[in-house]
């Protein structure tokens, strides 16, 4: 889904996304960008450009029985795969109106896709698999201009975005934000990087994860490592390291593997990852941030923990 924040890269551009709860919209009323500071009766940003469109694909439907009550409940019987991006969540209904949204993990051309979790329907013949998802281009000028860049150590978003659209018949109303970024940065774990700190990763993987390798709890503990640096004050795209942001998400996805555990290994890992997000970041700042906006990478300043 699209409740993410996103990230605009400085003289690059890209697309703003939207994924409408409500289903597929039939049409887009408008879509408008504002400062994140700047109420909707404001100036709005002249950041994109052209008309907003509802993705093409998946628009397609189930050709055979599929979900609750079959042999493998995760697959998808479709009758065409066109467009469907592992990792992406689509929204999957019934001609009575039951809904799910479902997160792809692997795809045979064609024929079908698998999804992380078994289904909670039953899908027949005639039943949707579709995108819901709307796009709009960024504006290459704006998303040149240095003078729109987003605060560097901000975990807050700098930009506000209004999506107005129709589904089935009703006008829905929705925001979403972005920054544009000096860096979009992130993480590059891989599961080489992991086997290294966790080994026997592969092994130990729940279920419904082993088939994409871990690539949703990978996600999950990169999610945690920003809200927890969002916590302080931190933004992570300011953060100038990337090794330091990788092994951060190693420690917090070994955390997260063992925390259901009732052996003490899950406040072993935790403990762990507090305390290297301490040294690095929530106690003694070392880690170089850009503060400036400039790119730039600055040496994080030394709190005392008594200042804490």
């Amino acid at each position: 889904m699209s409740r993410r924040r996103q990230g605009i890269v400085l003289g690059v551009g890209g697309s703003l996304i939207w994924d409408c709860p409500e289903g597929r919209p039939d049409s887009v009323t408008s879509v408008t960008v504002f400062a994140a500071a700047e109420s909707d009766d404001g100036t709005a940003e002249g950041a994109t450009t052209g008309s907003a469109a509802i993705e093409a694909n998946p628009d397609t439907t189930f050709d055979g029985d599929s979900g609750d009550g079959q042999a493998d409940p995760r697959v998808c019987a479709i009758a065409a795969t066109t467009g469907i991006v592992v990792g992406r969540e689509y929204l999957l209904e019934t001609a009575t109106g039951l809904r799910e949204w479902a997160e792809v993990v692997a795809i045979d051309a064609g024929v079908s896709a698998t999804v992380r979790h078994p289904l909670s329907n039953a899908y027949v013949a005639a039943d949707t698999f579709v995108s819901t998802r709307i796009t709009i281009a960024i504006d290459g000028t704006w998303a040149a201009d240095e003078n729109n860049v987003s605060d560097s150590i901000s975990p807050h978003s700098g930009y506000r975005v209004r999506w107005v659209y129709v589904v089935d018949g009703t006008t829905c109303v929705h925001d979403s934000y972005f920054d544009l970024l000096r860096y979009d940065s992130g993480h590059s774990v891989t599961r080489e990087m992991i086997e290294e700190e966790i080994p026997g990763f592969r092994e130990i993987l729940p279920t419904y994860h082993s088939q994409d390798q871990g690539s949703g709890l990978i996600s999950a503990a990169w999610r945690r490592v920003q809200a927890d640096l969002a916590a302080m004050d931190l933004d992570a795209d300011a953060i100038r390291s990337e090794e330091i942001l990788n092994l951060a998400v190693v420690k917090a996805l070994k955390s997260k593997l063992y925390e259901h555990r009732v052996d003490g290994l899950f406040e072993r890992f935790e403990s762990a990852y507090q305390t290297y997000m301490d040294q690095h970041f929530r106690i003694v700042q070392r880690t170089p941030v850009d503060v400036s906006g400039g790119g730039a990478a600055q040496q994080g300043q030394t709190t005392s923990i008594l200042s804490r």
